[in-house]
């Protein structure tokens, strides 16, 4: 929660890296009201070092807010040069990087990101990266690091306008090179996947602009991949499946 910030206790591990399971119970601490941000949607929200960024999202949300938890005061950032929305940022190697995301706020067409696109916290300045290639564009989708390497899940290719997709992509960051790999066994957009133990979670989500329109329908099924086999399976489905869903 930010209105009113509450932290989940994590022992500095993030939804970006291979972790076992936690040993014990996640624990919640309530801080004290501080709502110098700018209040926004569909962006993303991670840590990199002692701070958390809100970054990205709709209307007017091209600024990043900071977040240092170490004082409980918000700062801002540098100007993304596009609005991008939709996605799942993570933090490697000290940057914060947006693949898989929407570039401006064209409801229900919105187009997807070019590029890969990346934020530099110490220096504080965007850095545009590797293009991405035409016929795998997308925004909404879920993204995971494993074994430095990025693996892209998912996601809709025309925004909220029927273009969800099952595609399946590692991007490698030293190289800036794609690699197309056998699709998921499902499509979705608006959802979050983590990796642990060696496997993929992709979990949540809906098929906007669907035959349930823009909100439905929502996808309950869980996939797993095993990046060790490369094979995908299923577990049990979502008890509640939700179309706006986090993973951690």
């Amino acid at each position: 929660m930010i209105n009113g910030i509450e932290i989940l206790s994590l022992s500095g591990n993030q939804i970006n890296e291979d972790i076992p399971p936690p040993a014990i119970p996640y624990t919640w601490t309530s801080l004290p009201e501080n709502e110098n941000y700018t209040s926004r949607h569909e962006c993303s929200f991670v840590q990199a070092g002692n701070k958390f960024f809100l970054i990205g999202g709709r209307e007017n949300a091209k600024i990043p807010d900071i977040y240092d938890y170490t004082t409980n005061t918000w700062t801002t950032g540098a100007q993304a040069p596009i609005e991008l929305n939709h996605y799942q940022a993570l933090e490697y190697q000290g940057l914060i990087w947006a693949i898989g995301a929407f570039q401006n706020n064209s409801y229900p067409n919105e187009a997807p990101a070019t590029h890969v696109y990346m934020y530099d916290p110490a220096n504080n300045v965007w850095i545009q990266g590797a293009e991405i290639p035409l016929n795998r564009r997308r925004g909404s989708a879920g993204l995971v690091l494993h074994n430095d390497k990025f693996y892209v899940i998912g996601g809709n290719t025309t925004g909220h306008n029927g273009g969800f997709v099952n595609w399946f992509d590692v991007f490698d960051p030293l190289t800036g090179t794609w690699t197309t790999l056998p699709n998921a066994p499902r499509a979705r957009d608006h959802f979050h996947a983590a990796v642990m133990n060696g496997k993929l979670y992709a979990a949540g989500g809906r098929l906007s602009g669907g035959p349930g329109g823009v909100f439905a329908p929502l996808v309950p099924e869980v996939d797993v991949y095993d990046f060790a086999t490369q094979t995908w399976s299923q577990v049990a489905q979502l008890p509640t499946p939700t179309g706006r869903g986090n993973g951690g």
